[in-house]
């Protein structure tokens, strides 16, 4: 498994002068079952639209596979991430989705909050929406191809209001399957 980025430009940039193949998505889960789970953010649906719009752009690229629509989000904190309670405290925030990337395993849109930057978060912690993953381990030349003229999509600015605790089966054959609400929080007040 690759090296964890602390930046997006970090990460671009290292997508941008890799020569070595991409690493398999599935390869950091168990063989085994376990339970994944934590808080996250649920996009709506004007951003999922967006999402599979940019997913159609990349469905013909060897060793990538789109995520599912029901499993779109952007990770906030379970054993790692935000401070869910510093984030959740002062009510919905505004979430925008400005840039295309790639780490070694997905393809994501970047997630921007000046909230984000307000709470404590670990210093590899980079909110994002994945939107594909790699199958295998993929040439990253035709990944570039593709994705390097997407980078600025743009899928808007969000009001947050609501963030979801899910729960879902965790290994490398179950992972994209649909995750279980255990708890909704309202930020409404």
């Amino acid at each position: 498994m690759g090296d964890l980025f602390t930046t997006f430009d970090d990460a671009w940039q290292h997508f941008l002068a890799r020569e070595e193949p991409l690493e398999s998505f599935y390869d950091q889960f168990p063989d085994e079952e376990t339970d994944g789970e934590g808080w996250l953010v649920v996009p709506p649906p004007e951003v999922k639209r967006e999402v599979l719009r940019l997913q159609a752009e990349l469905e013909d690229v060897p060793g990538l596979e789109p995520i599912p629509h029901h499993f779109l989000h952007v990770w906030l904190g379970g054993r790692q991430g935000l401070d869910i309670e510093q984030l959740t405290e002062a009510g919905p925030f505004e979430l925008a989705y400005p840039h295309v990337g790639c780490f070694h395993t997905a393809v994501f849109v970047e997630a921007h909050s000046e909230r984000f930057e307000e709470v404590e978060a670990p210093e590899d912690y980079l909110p994002h929406l994945t939107i594909a993953v790699m199958r295998d381990a993929p040439d990253v030349g035709p990944v570039r191809d593709a994705v390097v003229p997407l980078r600025d999509a743009d899928l808007g600015t969000v009001v947050v209001d609501e963030i979801v605790y899910a729960r879902f089966p965790m290994s490398k054959t179950t992972v994209l399957q649909p995750w279980t609400v255990v708890e909704r929080r309202s930020l409404r007040g």
